[in-house]
């Protein structure tokens, strides 16, 4: 229980007639609390944990014992309730047990210390050393160094706040130097974020003379994530070493409905697409959609080559199925040579709309001074068609082996019905040879339906089977023009019944006929 000791002694002396005696210490088994009374100054005991208190202090009925020694003091514990334990000059230097704050705030200028475990909030105003394990159970705050010798262990939350820059450096040489590890379960993370930063190295992950590696170990699509707000972007720099990207999985790169550039700069580079060894990989471009694909569309110059290096495989251009749209090879306005397997010494089997359907084919075209040549060696050229086979030429000639080398000129077939119509206009129809024997009809009849058959010259005959010649001329004949017996010659000048008209009757002699007029 309390106690109250208000009064001291007195004793009756000389000069004054009363002497107040010094108080007498309070003895108690216990440290004195803020209830216990006594005069200012007065002294109290603990014969238990053996220790002395004075009375400094008594304001509203709340009395104050302080702990005091003289000199060096060797205490079992020293509890300080109310006030503080102020060090003004020395050091507080605990050579075994603890130092423990367990409430309020410990500010200290300097703190060297070796196992240290703080339960409340420490303030350190200057460097501090910890040589063994240090345990907060509150909030530290340092205004000057931390050196640390041992571990670290943080059982709550560890939060860092300062005004100022931080920086973390060690010089060990060792891997890892610097390690940031979580492990307490499935849900952990590991945060970095830069709040109010706005430059383009709000965060900066580098190494100065080695590499930076960044590791995913989850088994599924997202194991490594990088991601900008979204009006952001990402930018990737690379040196002369180039960059590689190599995966046993699916490669995928998308970008929505925004354009794709790769090799967009202004340097002159090569790009290779699937170039790797010497397997094979299949390299798709554009997918189900109705894709606009454009390869060389932009360049004004150079080359654009397919399947240049192929010695086998198939190079296929436009769709294999029910495909309605338009294929077209050189439709540009400008002068080009266009070659179609114009190269080597190989044999080209050609085929240009051999499909069992009704295709509408259109080689070459009739403006200005446009030319088509069709060009084939020993095997011939075949022309096959179920239909007319027609040749325009406009107001132009239209010419059949009209060149100087040897050749035989075959049209129609003599098998079937088959015919042969040779029209002709306003204009002449002629047939030259200059051949020793005759052209002639080997089967069938040579029929003028409208028009005159016109020998050209005296010389030319009609020869019929026999052979029979009919010809004619100016004045009598030559002996020499009968041929044949049964020859005939028309003088188209004669004047008598006796000179019109006249057979042979053998080589080289003629008779005539004797007409009514």
């Amino acid at each position: 229980m309390a106690i109250k000791q208000i009064r001291r002694p007195t004793i009756y002396g000389y000069p004054n007639p009363q002497v107040g005696l010094q108080q007498e210490p309070i003895i108690l088994d216990r440290d004195p609390t803020i209830y216990d009374s006594a005069e200012l100054g007065a002294i109290a005991i603990n014969t238990v944990a053996h220790t002395f208190f004075i009375l400094t202090s008594n304001q509203g009925n709340v009395n104050s014992w302080t702990s005091t020694t003289a000199g060096a003091t060797t205490l079992a514990s020293l509890t300080v309730n109310p006030g503080n334990a102020t060090v003004t000059a020395g050091n507080l230097t605990v050579t075994a047990g603890n130092l423990t704050v367990s409430a309020g705030t410990a500010t200290l200028h300097a703190l060297s210390a070796g196992a240290t475990t703080l339960t409340s909030t420490v303030a350190i105003t200057g460097n501090t050393t910890i040589g063994g394990t240090l345990g907060v159970g509150g909030n530290v705050i340092l205004t000057g160094d931390l050196t640390v010798n041992g571990n670290t262990i943080i059982n709550g939350d560890f939060d860092i706040t300062s005004a100022d820059a931080l920086s973390f450096t060690t010089t060990s040489n060792t891997n890892p130097a610097l390690s940031f590890t979580t492990n307490g379960g499935t849900t952990e993370t590991i945060d970095m974020t830069a709040v109010q930063g706005t430059s383009a190295a709000a965060i900066d992950i580098s190494a100065t003379v080695g590499g930076v590696t960044i590791y995913g170990g989850k088994a599924t699509v997202n194991s490594i994530n990088i991601s900008t707000a979204a009006a952001g972007g990402i930018t990737a720099a690379f040196g002369t070493s180039g960059m590689t990207l190599t995966g046993t999985g699916t490669f995928a790169l998308a970008t929505g409905a925004n354009t794709t550039s790769i090799s967009a700069d202004a340097v002159g580079s090569t790009l290779n697409l699937g170039t790797g060894a010497a397997v094979i990989k299949n390299i798709n471009i554009g997918g189900t959609g109705a894709n606009v694909i454009a390869i060389g569309n932009s360049q004004t110059a150079g080359s654009v080559s397919i399947g240049a290096a192929m010695i086998g495989g198939t190079i296929t251009i436009g769709g294999t199925g029910a495909q309605v749209g338009t294929i077209s090879i050189a439709p540009g306005t400008g002068a080009q040579a266009v070659n179609i397997a114009t190269g080597g010494t190989g044999v080209k089997t050609i085929h240009i709309g051999t499909g069992a359907i009704g295709n509408l084919i259109t080689i070459g075209t009739v403006t200005a001074a446009a030319s088509l040549t069709l060009n084939s060696g020993s095997a011939g050229t075949l022309i096959t068609s179920t239909g007319a086979f027609t040749v325009h030429t406009g107001t132009s000639a239209i010419n059949i082996g009209t060149d100087v080398a040897d050749h035989s000129i075959t049209i129609g077939d003599n098998s079937g019905v088959n015919a042969l119509d040779l029209v002709t206009g306003t204009g002449a129809l002629t047939i030259t040879s200059t051949a020793a024997t005759a052209a002639s009809i080997t089967a069938g009849d040579l029929e003028l339906a409208d028009g005159d058959l016109v020998l050209g010259t005296a010389t030319n005959k009609i020869v019929l089977p026999g052979p029979v010649n009919i010809m004619t001329g100016a004045g009598a004949p030559a002996n020499a023009l009968a041929q044949n017996c049964g020859d005939l010659y028309i003088n188209t000048t004669a004047a008598t019944t006796t000179t019109r008209l006249y057979i042979a009757t053998g080589a080289g002699a003629w008779t005539y006929f004797t007409t009514n007029a």
